[in-house]
């Protein structure tokens, strides 16, 4: 907007004044005129010539947008070489430009008449994607794909100067170089095409293996019998074939059209195999009714499983047996390169390597021994298998972990004398003990007859044994009785005795108390006073009533035990005593 007004102001400005020079000069002209001087000439001669210059500055002015670039054409300049394409500005060659013009304002006087500016935005390369280039002009290239660049080169200016490309070996066609996530001013005259793709993911339970289509033919060595490659390993993508190196999980940039890459599984995988056949079984059985052995036939006719059928063999004495196999192993990560190099697709590996080899091997093993030998040699026979398997995938760059013989299907005609002979001591050893059984059955009646017979015996003795246990129970509780008895007397006896003794004690302790009464008061006194004690004792001990009512008529008397005791004592006179020494009286 701003370049349009500038460049109108310059053309409005330039024309209107040749035009008032031009205009003032012809209403000015007449016959009588003088001439003028230099001086007026040359004003309006520079004038003229501002004017003219106005108009064509007006038109030589350009502007570049932000993250824009100028394209430039020319029509005027020296020509192109042979098989030249983009015109090298710095030679002032016509045609395409290899330089761009930078954003902002810019002039040249070419600009518009011989001169073409086509602004293009720059390139934009977005998160998880990747670009590829293919270049219009440079060396001339047979093949698809241009050459590595050269390690020596600015990868920068190869990108951003075409001269710099092309003057540094770069080839016309797809380049191996790729863009990566970013913002790019590119001459889009020179990069003809430029297209986006995805990164390749690589998931953790995986390996990306790459292969080369182009660069050098590598050098190819002699492999042993063991190590078929169909596809040479090589150091890197320099070379035609498997770079021998493996990525791990993460986000790649594979070129389309260069390289081809290869997901490689690496978890443990199991391949098994069995079934897919009709066996016959025979087996033996006792007749319950005849004691005598006969013969059950019948038919097996399992599943054949995921990976393929069982594998047959002929064994050493010509009969065909059956196996079945587990296998386990993985794709080491080391190896993947190897591995695709030998076996290509991950699909085929059961078709190509696991399959074939199993049964060749098993073919071989079982040749060493007799049908009926096999019977007991399933663990036996499945770590020879694995130990051979695991060194003849060791140059595929599949690992072997374990080979497991789930099942071997033997002939029935090979397996049935040993069940005749397993028969044969079962039925004589069911016999023996049927017969062990009738005499053991004699026994058990006879003994339930003796059982029966005595049986009175045993309630007699039952009754007897009862009654000599409560006769001594009897005799127990007698005892105790006794003895109960005993105790108790000699408790009674120890009381009396206690209680006499006692007694004893206190008849003397009385006489001496009254003695000595006596003497000091006489012996009708202390007598007296014995008995009103005597007395009184009795009546606090007497239980009769408390309260005696005598008399006739209407008249009567309440006499009680304390009043009687009362009335003794006061019948008693009072003696006197004198101190120690001194004269009684009454």
């Amino acid at each position: 907007m701003l370049l349009t007004l500038i460049k109108g102001l310059c053309l409005f400005g330039g024309a209107a004044l040749v035009f008032h020079r031009l205009i003032y000069k012809f209403i000015n002209k007449t016959p009588t005129d003088k001439p003028r001087s230099g001086a007026s000439k040359g004003a309006s001669v520079f004038a003229v010539i501002l004017g003219i210059g106005l108009i064509f500055s007006s038109l030589g002015m350009y502007y570049i947008k932000e993250k824009h670039s100028g394209h430039v054409t020319l029509k005027v300049g020296a020509p192109l070489k042979s098989g030249q394409l983009i015109a090298r500005t710095s030679e002032g060659q016509r045609g395409l430009q290899s330089e761009l013009l930078n954003p902002g304002f810019g002039y040249d006087i070419r600009y518009p008449w011989v001169m073409e500016i086509k602004e293009v935005p720059d390139y934009i390369v977005p998160t998880g994607k990747f670009a590829v280039l293919t270049a219009r002009d440079g060396k001339m290239n047979p093949t698809i794909a241009a050459d590595e660049w050269s390690e020596n080169v600015d990868e920068d200016k190869m990108l951003m100067d075409v001269e710099y490309f092309i003057d540094n070996g770069g080839q016309r066609g797809i380049q191996r170089r790729l863009l990566t996530t970013g913002i790019y001013r590119l001459n889009q005259f020179q990069w003809t095409e430029i297209k986006n793709h995805s990164l390749t993911e690589v998931n953790a339970d995986e390996v990306l293996v790459i292969e080369s289509k182009f660069g050098e033919a590598p050098a190819f060595t002699q492999t042993s019998d063991d190590e078929i490659l169909s596809v040479p390993l090589v150091e890197s993508d320099k070379y035609r074939g498997i770079v021998n190196k493996a990525y791990p999980s993460g986000f790649y940039a594979i070129h389309p059209v260069t390289q081809k890459k290869h997901s490689v599984s690496i978890v443990l995988q199991t391949f098994i195999y069995g079934g897919g056949y009709k066996s016959k079984s025979m087996d033996l059985a006792i007749d319950p009714e005849t004691d005598k052995l006969k013969t059950v036939e019948g038919w097996v006719e399992p599943d054949e499983q995921k990976h393929g059928a069982a594998f047959e063999a002929k064994t050493k004495d010509n009969h065909t047996v059956r196996f079945d196999v587990r296998v386990l192993g993985q794709i080491e990560p080391v190896q993947a390169p190897r591995f695709v190099g030998t076996i290509r697709d991950p699909g085929v590996l059961d078709d190509k390597v696991i399959e074939p080899f199993t049964r060749n091997i098993l073919s071989n093993i079982t040749l060493e021994y007799e049908a009926l030998d096999l019977k007991n040699k399933k663990k036996e026979i499945g770590e020879r298998v694995s130990a051979l398997l695991r060194e003849r995938t060791a140059k595929t760059g599949f690992r072997t972990k374990t080979v497991e013989i789930t099942n071997i299907d033997i002939p029935a005609i090979v397996l049935i004398p040993g069940k005749i002979e397993s028969a044969s001591i079962a039925l004589k050893s069911a016999l023996i003990q049927k017969e062990k059984s009738v005499e053991q059955a004699i026994k058990v009646r006879n003994m339930q007859d003796q059982a029966d017979n005595q049986e009175e015996l045993a309630k007699a003795t039952v009754k007897n044994k009862a009654a000599d246990q409560e006769a001594e129970a009897i005799g127990k509780i007698a005892e105790a009785n006794r003895i109960k008895s005993a105790k108790e007397a000699e408790a009674a006896a120890y009381r009396i005795t206690e209680e006499t003794e006692a007694n004893e004690q206190r008849i003397k302790r009385l006489a001496k108390a009254y003695k000595e009464l006596s003497d000091a008061i006489g012996e009708d006194n202390a007598a007296s006073i014995l008995l009103q004690e005597t007395i009184n004792e009795a009546a606090d001990k007497f239980n009769g009533p408390d309260v005696v009512v005598y008399g006739n008529g209407e008249q009567g008397s309440i006499v009680d035990a304390h009043m009687i005791s009362q009335s003794i004592k006061q019948s008693v006179k009072p003696i006197k005593v004198k101190a120690a020494g001194a004269t009684s009286s009454n």
